[in-house]
């Protein structure tokens, strides 16, 4: 937690949890589906998977889940606690994790 941790997404759907200060093993976590990525966010623990599906875990259990969406290709988290995703199917979108809703979404312009 506050950087001090690494969290390292593996193909069989599991996240490993390294703590960075004692270069130890602590945990790992398990997702259903096509996991994407994992991060921490305000004392939040979160892990993405690429239908879009957001798992938020407290004590080692998933606390509330919420879908950003379909053919999720990056999502990553903002300095200011939002995390932000996109794909080629699916517009860039800012969202708040305490409403689960976008803040904002780019608006594609027409070439011309």
């Amino acid at each position: 937690k506050n950087g001090q941790e690494l969290y390292c997404t593996l193909k069989s759907d599991l996240i490993n949890v390294f703590d960075m200060t004692q270069n130890i093993y602590v945990n790992q976590y398990e997702m259903e589906g096509d996991l994407l990525t994992a991060f921490d966010v305000d004392e939040k623990f979160l892990s993405v998977s690429k239908n879009g599906q957001v798992h938020v875990w407290r004590d080692e259990e998933v606390a509330e889940k919420f879908k950003i969406g379909e053919n999720i290709e990056s999502c990553v988290k903002s300095p200011d606690g939002k995390i932000v995703s996109g794909g080629k199917e699916n517009e860039l979108k800012v969202w708040d994790l305490e409403t689960q809703k976008p803040v904002f979404t780019s608006k594609e312009r027409s070439q011309g």
